[in-house]
């Protein structure tokens, strides 16, 4: 069974127990708003290309995630706020 993992972000024993669980919540896509997106921590990190779609193809969602990201990026969108991603 393949399983999520960011050896990139370094989290020490001692690391921030908040921050631990985010990273662990975000290894299920959906846990994520727009399966990329963690509520805690808005655009501070943006996971894309880890959601697996039950029926279609991984690549056009990986493509809808990339350009959501780029309309935020540009300011043409924004985020909402971290109760109205917690409820979609």
């Amino acid at each position: 069974v393949f399983q999520n993992s960011f050896p990139f972000i370094e989290l020490s024993s001692d690391a921030d127990q908040d921050l631990k669980a985010i990273v662990n919540q975000s290894k299920i896509s959906h846990n994520l708003y727009k399966h990329c997106y963690h509520p805690d921590l808005g655009d501070e990190i943006v996971w894309i290309g880890f959601a697996r779609p039950a029926l279609g193809a991984i690549p056009p969602l990986i493509e809808l995630q990339a350009s959501y990201f780029a309309l935020l990026c540009s300011n043409k969108l924004k985020l909402p706020n971290k109760s109205d991603m917690n409820k979609q």
